[in-house]
């Protein structure tokens, strides 16, 4: 297989996406990029010895002020190796260089990760309810265990679950996960499913990660963003703010009904208040419980 590489046309001033890798780096051989993260690139890697295939996570700081990202991707090696999940990505190697370069010095980082042949749920919007109610289990499967570990994943949204031609569902991307209690100094998480405490830098716990999957769950079940979820400004300052805006509405689905219980879960999850929502383990109880009413539903 030749290598094969699509680069955005922007320039990035993300160092990893200046860097274009080709050949053996890092033990792997590298054939083709994946896909972009915001300050990473991901790669299909090959381990020559056993021929097998990886996706590599490719991360460079060349400055102090960057070195916050090659910190995400070691917590998120931290994080994976306490989760004892099937859902969630798996992580086999973690390596860390120094890095120069003329404009500074740091540290470059490769996560060597679990290869997953599947789209994100972001990209397909063509599943039948019984379909996404099993992608919804077994997601909150995947996030109680990373509570169970002690974490929260922090940025829950349809873009970090995949979804496999064989029925198996995947949560990824635990590159802004924390131990559960930590106060960033800064907003973390995605537009459109950040709970309200995040951008006003307030704890994140694992009622954090009810927020984003109950907001994940009203768009794609809905096709359109949670309404609690949605906020009008990002902008420097936010935190001294609350510039939420909308109220909780009724959830619809695109083509189906959603049934009450559901529809009420996820308003739940949707609440203002953290010690309003569901924790995780009766975010599952529920959803067990509505799969085994469901007819069509594939079971685990």
């Amino acid at each position: 297989m030749q290598p094969h590489f699509q680069v955005p046309p922007s320039i990035s001033l993300a160092p990893a996406h200046r860097r274009i890798l080709a050949g053996l780096h890092f033990g792997y051989q590298i054939v083709s990029c994946l896909g972009d993260g915001a300050h990473s690139r991901v790669y299909l890697a090959i381990q020559p010895r056993t021929s097998q295939a990886f996706a590599l996570k490719h991360v460079i700081s060349e400055s102090e002020k960057q070195e916050r990202y090659v910190d995400q991707a070691q917590m998120e090696w931290t994080v994976s190796q306490r989760i004892k999940s099937p859902i969630v990505r798996g992580m086999v190697q973690q390596i860390v260089k120094p890095h120069h370069s003329q404009t500074g010095s740091g540290r470059e980082l490769a996560l060597v990760m679990e290869m997953i042949d599947a789209p994100s749920l972001d990209s397909v919007w063509a599943y039948p309810f019984p379909t996404l109610l099993r992608i919804f289990l077994d997601t909150a499967r995947g996030l109680q265990a990373i509570c169970d570990a002690g974490f929260v994943h922090a940025d829950m949204k349809p873009d970090n679950i995949l979804f496999t031609a064989n029925g198996r569902t995947r949560v990824i991307d635990l590159g802004q996960a924390v131990k559960i209690g930590t106060i960033k100094p800064r907003m973390s998480g995605s537009p459109g499913y950040v709970a309200p405490e995040q951008p006003l830098c307030q704890a994140i716990t694992s009622a954090t990660d009810s927020f984003s999957f109950g907001a994940t769950m009203y768009k794609l079940l809905s096709g359109t963003y949670a309404p609690q979820a949605f906020r009008d400004s990002y902008r420097e300052g936010y935190a001294r703010k609350d510039r939420r805006v909308g109220q909780p509405t009724e959830v619809r689905g695109t083509g189906f009904s959603v049934p009450d219980s559901l529809a009420r879960l996820v308003i739940r999850c949707l609440h203002q208040a953290p010690s309003s929502r569901p924790v995780m383990a009766q975010i599952v109880l529920e959803l067990t419980r509505l799969v085994d009413a469901t007819p069509g539903v594939a079971r685990a």
